[in-house]
């Protein structure tokens, strides 16, 4: 068997505050195989941003390793994580905050390819206008900038930029949850399309399980910094393990009124 993309071990994370200790992340272990689309489900606050953040080396570790590559991220020093960083890119929650408002779509999307050398600078342009077109942006808006788009338009934007280095796994961040239902649906298929299309594996951190079921293969349900629950995203839906697993399906909204009422009643 081929070693995980990712592997995630004993990993905590806590914040301390005088005598006070938040154990935001507490012995977390997770794998992630290349092509995989994980599910990393819980309430707010049950620190799935926050492990999410660690991967990605932007909070510190307190303990644990972190395995992208086989190589261990965690006490990797910045020059060498510098290397690894194109392969393991991040998509924020809130499209209006995660882009600079001083920069044009051009230059956001340029910017990684810029720092990491990966076009020539007459290329760049040519580049640019592909990743836009890949997420259903038309090139012609480049050189506008962020608030002259949409909550849905922005989110494209920032998966443009996470693509532009062309990673092998992607960390999604609650990605829809500041969008509009309708306009949730079209970027949730736009990232099953580029999964699809370029074979990448995907973390999506949400607490809405109807967003997660769309597109995992696996879920991992968190609470109080633990992974509570881990299985294939089928068995976790429909034969959870874990009543805190079951109160958080309780509590997604149904599309079918008729089986919201059954399940109602089932429960009384």
């Amino acid at each position: 068997m081929t070693s995980p993309l990712l592997e995630i071990e004993e990993v905590r994370v806590y914040f301390t505050k005088g005598a006070s200790c938040v154990r935001a992340v507490d012995g977390v272990d997770l794998s992630v195989a290349e092509g995989e689309v994980l599910g990393l489900v819980g309430e707010s606050g049950c620190g799935k941003t926050t492990l999410a953040r660690a991967v990605m080396r932007l909070v510190p570790l307190t303990a644990g390793r972190i395995r992208f590559e086989g190589v261990d991220l965690a006490g990797l020093p910045r020059r060498l994580l510098n290397g690894i960083r194109p392969r393991l890119q991040m998509i924020f929650q809130d499209p209006y905050s995660s882009l600079n408002p001083r920069m044009t779509v051009f230059d956001t999307i340029a910017e990684p390819l810029r720092v990491h050398g990966r076009v020539a600078r007459r290329d760049t342009a040519g580049r640019v206008v592909r990743l836009m077109e890949q997420v259903g942006l038309a090139g012609r808006f480049a050189r506008k900038y962020p608030h002259e788009f949409s909550g849905g338009q922005r989110q494209r934007i920032a998966i443009a930029r996470a693509l532009a280095l062309d990673p092998r796994l992607i960390i999604a961040d609650e990605p829809v949850s500041a969008l509009d239902v309708s306009v949730q649906a079209q970027i949730l298929n736009l990232l099953s399309d580029l999964i699809r299309a370029r074979g990448l594996a995907l973390i999506l951190v949400s607490h809405d399980l109807a967003v997660v079921r769309h597109l995992a293969h696996r879920v991992a349900v968190m609470k109080e910094g633990r992974i509570i629950e881990i299985g294939p995203a089928g068995d976790v839906f429909d034969r959870p393990r874990h009543a805190h697993t079951r109160t958080l399906l309780d509590a997604t909204p149904a599309m079918d009124p008729a089986k919201a009422r059954a399940s109602l009643l089932k429960n009384i």
